[in-house]
């Protein structure tokens, strides 16, 4: 099963890195209009982050190399979730730096994402 997760985390980062990276502007627009839609919509990314962090902690509990990313990307979301659900405040906070001027944040946030989604099909295929 943690091969499973470790292919679905690839499938999903990969994309998502890249989007991160090549269309950074439009990410960080998205995320101002995050922002003016108020608390409602951290209970939604709260719940998300929590549901697909149990999901990976549920079914890839590997504490050793490299494939402990993979766990730790898991783990991340649940805290993250917990804190998005009972501090909504702490989020609108965080969207707060999402300005087009921190494109190079999305930019950076979307390599990470890559490099995650290289060691999660390293993985899966066995050789890490």
């Amino acid at each position: 099963m943690e091969q499973a997760v470790a292919l679905m985390i690839g499938i999903v980062a990969l994309p998502m890195g890249l989007s991160l990276f090549i269309r950074s502007e439009e990410w960080s627009k998205w995320f101002q209009y995050l922002r003016t839609q108020g608390d409602n919509v951290t209970l939604i990314i709260g719940y998300f982050h929590l549901i697909i962090g149990a999901f990976i902690v549920a079914f890839h509990w590997e504490w050793h190399g490299l494939s402990v990313l993979v766990t730790l990307v898991g783990v991340t979301a649940i805290l993250e979730g917990t804190v998005y659900t009972l501090f909504p405040r702490y989020l609108q906070t965080m969207l707060a730096w999402c300005e087009p001027r921190q494109r190079t944040l999305f930019s950076v946030t979307g390599l990470m994402a890559i490099i995650v989604a290289g060691v999660a099909f390293c993985e899966y295929a066995k050789l890490i």
